[in-house]
């Protein structure tokens, strides 16, 4: 293409374009110039470490979705237990009343106990003074048997002398 032949403004233009992309170069040179290499590649790294964390992230999006649900679930089983706690604890409030006639009939049951312990007590020294009397009791009761065995046969003559002392005048069973 011929110079001539092109409008002066597009020439103007191209030109002062030109400037520009020369001085962008020189700036770039002497950013270029004052950066150290291991440092940019150092940045590459950090720069490939951030594109390999970006590529795993729907990988850890997922695992976080798995984890809220589990999660989730935890708390609604740990929710269902404290519900069943709560309602425990209120069943629990509801008869501490009637414990506390419970221990109240525990403390009068205790003195009544105490009462009849002291009677037992008693009642064993009785025994064993009943355990001491026995002998005797039954020396008496032999007595009575041989007692009654003596009057058996002399029954019949009480009774025939009973009769004629009626008759006699001033006997008992005529003046009545």
């Amino acid at each position: 293409m011929n110079p001539l032949l092109l409008p002066p403004r597009l020439m103007v233009r191209a030109l002062d374009d030109l400037h520009s992309l020369a001085r962008s170069a020189e700036t770039i040179a002497r950013v270029v110039g004052t950066l150290d290499g291991e440092r940019v590649e150092k940045v590459l790294d950090d720069i490939a470490a951030v594109a390999d964390a970006t590529e795993r992230l729907p990988q850890v999006e997922a695992a976080l979705a798995d984890v809220e649900q589990q999660a989730l679930h935890r708390i609604d089983a740990l929710d269902q237990r404290l519900t069943g706690v709560l309602e425990l604890a209120e069943r629990i409030e509801g008869g501490l009343p009637a414990i506390g006639d419970v221990l109240e009939r525990i403390g009068a049951l205790d003195g009544s106990l105490a009462g009849a312990l002291e009677v037992v007590g008693r009642l064993e020294s009785d025994i064993s003074s009943l355990g001491r009397i026995a002998p005797s009791v039954d020396v008496l009761t032999e007595a009575a048997g041989r007692l009654a065995d003596t009057a058996e046969p002399l029954q019949g003559a009480a009774e025939r002398l009973g009769r004629i002392a009626d008759r006699l005048p001033g006997g008992s069973r005529s003046r009545a």
